[in-house]
């Protein structure tokens, strides 16, 4: 997810669900490795143990990166190491997952989140 306003506070429930229609006015979802934009979910398949999930939100100095929705993570990963102020990262090992955070941002940087399964 990229181009999370500066004002942005917090990502509703479902946020990353793409049907949902929940993302910040602005925020778009980039292409996955399930090969469209959107989140496929933390939980790895059913009996093969322990998956390492990674959550990192970027302040980055550009008020949107320049990224579409069929951009590939290596496209949004260049832009957000050539525009990064700061970085924070949330993650959780297990066998499945229900998680939600809150997204906090400095009120004079845009941000976006990675989730690596």
């Amino acid at each position: 997810m990229v181009n999370i306003p500066a004002g942005t506070t917090e990502l509703k429930l479902d946020a990353g669900n793409p049907k949902a229609g929940l993302l910040p006015k602005g925020a778009l979802q980039t292409r996955t490795d399930f090969g469209a934009p959107g989140y496929g979910g933390p939980c790895p398949p059913e009996g093969h143990g322990p998956h390492c999930n990674v959550f990192t939100l970027f302040a980055v100095k550009e008020e949107m990166l320049p990224v579409t929705a069929d951009a590939s993570a290596a496209v949004a990963g260049f832009n957000l190491h050539f525009n990064t102020i700061e970085k924070a990262m949330l993650s959780h090992a297990a066998t499945t997952l229900a998680l939600s955070f809150a997204v906090s941002a400095s009120s004079t940087s845009n941000a976006a989140v990675s989730a690596t399964p």
